[in-house]
C-alpha cells in the first residue's frame, strides 16, 4: 500500500510537468491560414474571456507570408486588455465580408508586469 501511495505521489508530481505552461502575456499568435488566404484582405484577431461569446476586443492583423504547412506568425499586443484568462479566436476577412471565429487557442493570461528595476531595500 506505501508503495503505491508513493508511486502515485509521483505520477502526480511528474504528470504536471507533462502539461503546457500557460503563456502569460503572449506576443506572438501563430494559426493555420484559410484556403481562401489569396482572396483575403486581412484576418481578425478576438479576445474572449474564457467561456465568452463575444470578443472583449479585437484587432486586425496582416495576411502574412504562410510558411511550407500554411501557418502564418504575427505579432500582437495584448497589454490593452484587463488582467484576466483569455482565449483567442481569429476570422478571416476579405473586404466587408468575414468567416465565422475559428476554434478557441489555448488559454493565456494577462498579467501586470513587474517593476521596471529591482527594488533597492534601505536603511
Amino acid at each position: 500500500m506505501r508503495r503505491t501511495m508513493c508511486a502515485a505521489a509521483l505520477l502526480l508530481a511528474c504528470a504536471s510537468f507533462a502539461f503546457a505552461q500557460p503563456v502569460s502575456n503572449p506576443t506572438k499568435v501563430a494559426f493555420t491560414v484559410s484556403v481562401d488566404h489569396a482572396q483575403l484582405t486581412s484576418y481578425t484577431i478576438g479576445y474572449f474571456l474564457v467561456g465568452a461569446a463575444s470578443p472583449v476586443q479585437s484587432a486586425t492583423l496582416p495576411l502574412g507570408t504562410p510558411d511550407a504547412q500554411q501557418d502564418v506568425e504575427q505579432p500582437i499586443n495584448s497589454t490593452p486588455l484587463g488582467f484576466g484568462v483569455y482565449v483567442a479566436r481569429v476570422k478571416a476577412n476579405a473586404g466587408a465580408v468575414s468567416s465565422e471565429w475559428s476554434a478557441p487557442s489555448n488559454e493565456f493570461a494577462r498579467v501586470p508586469f513587474p517593476p521596471a528595476s529591482a527594488p533597492t531595500v534601505k536603511k
